[in-house]
């Protein structure tokens, strides 16, 4: 069974051509902007909750809104609940980023 389930998962990562440029991101802020700001999140995850709580408000007001910086925001589950929710969150993303 190990040997079969091993194939498999072989056989899926030999035919799957998924590059990081077909990845639908969710991202704020100009789209030409020169800095762009990588942001690793859990949506279960309580520091994460604090830095849109408390630091994203003052980074949107300073750099975004200002268009001198975007920034992109990809998952990172920490667990089930989280994993499921960033699946939902990526279901009505039909373009290549969202901008707000």
């Amino acid at each position: 069974m190990k040997k079969f389930l091993l194939f498999i998962t072989i056989f899926l990562c030999t035919i799957s051509k998924i590059n990081a440029e077909s990845i639908k991101r969710i991202a704020v802020g100009n789209v030409d902007a020169k800095i762009t700001i990588i942001a690793f999140e859990s949506l279960t995850c309580s520091h994460c909750a604090n830095f849109h709580k408390d630091v994203y408000p003052q980074l949107k007001k300073e750099y975004l809104d200002t268009g001198l910086a975007k920034i992109e925001f990809r998952h990172f589950p920490l667990d089930i609940a989280a994993f499921n929710a960033s699946k939902v969150s990526q279901c009505k993303n039909d373009g290549d980023f969202i901008y707000a």
